[in-house]
């Protein structure tokens, strides 16, 4: 699977999990969006901590267009960018 392929299928999963984080949350709502919720919280825990960090800063916290600059280069950003997505949808298996 290429990296734009990758990125696609985490933002896809992102969507979907903090959509229903937050009607989860406010609604109370059934079972299965709680248990889909701490499937991934447990897997994004589990993760590398420059992964989880990546990860939840993109997606979770939506952080500005190149916030990166700040902690990385930009070819190191992407290398571990694209092996926190990769490890991210294999544990997951999305």
């Amino acid at each position: 699977m290429n990296f734009k392929e990758m990125e696609r299928r985490t933002r896809d999963l992102f969507e979907l999990y903090n959509r229903t984080a937050f009607i989860s949350f406010t609604l109370k709502q059934d079972d299965d969006s709680q248990k889909f919720c701490q499937s991934v919280n447990y897997v994004l825990e589990s993760l590398p901590e420059e992964y989880n960090f990546i990860l939840v800063r993109e997606y979770v916290e939506h952080a500005p267009r190149y916030w990166w600059q700040l902690y990385y280069s930009k070819t190191t950003y992407y290398r571990l960018k694209k092996k926190a997505m990769a490890e991210l949808l294999r544990r997951l298996k999305w």
